[in-house]
């Protein structure tokens, strides 16, 4: 769109109206353009944080579930769980420590996604407020011209 409206315009010496209008009306253009390319980067990053929140909480889950085997199989000879960095298996309060290390991690990057995500969301406002300055410049360019 900046191309197209810049490519043949030529500024004349004063400016006139319609060159500050048309001036004015690249630079919204750009200027969305920049915000929306912002907005993009800032949901992209909390889209990859929602990953890590949504493994953490499918890891607190499965521990859940590891917890209530332990305590309905308690004092039968099966193995319910078996920690997998040293094959031994897990006991209960293994797995109580380990939802409770999860647990804060998972609020915390729940927090950073949030951020991310209504940052998005501002930048994306912006970048229409823009896009609308822009377009209404370009109506007033033209019809001055």
């Amino acid at each position: 769109m900046v191309a197209y409206l810049g490519k043949d315009y030529r500024p004349s010496h004063p400016w006139t109206t319609q060159d500050t209008l048309t001036i004015s009306t690249l630079i919204c253009l750009i200027v969305a353009f920049l915000f929306g390319v912002g907005r993009i980067l800032c949901y992209t990053h909390g889209i990859s944080i929602n990953k890590d929140v949504l493994v953490a909480e499918e890891e607190i889950g499965n521990f859940v579930d590891r917890m209530i085997c332990h305590i309905e199989n308690e004092g039968k000879a099966r193995v319910i769980s078996i920690n997998k960095k040293n094959g031994k298996p897990y006991t209960i309060e293994e797995i109580q420590a380990r939802i409770a290390e999860l647990n804060p991690i998972k609020d915390r990057d729940s927090a950073r996604m949030k951020k991310w995500f209504s940052c998005s969301t501002v930048l994306l406002v912006i970048c229409h407020i823009f896009l609308i300055i822009g377009f209404i410049l370009m109506v007033c360019a033209k019809l001055v011209a």
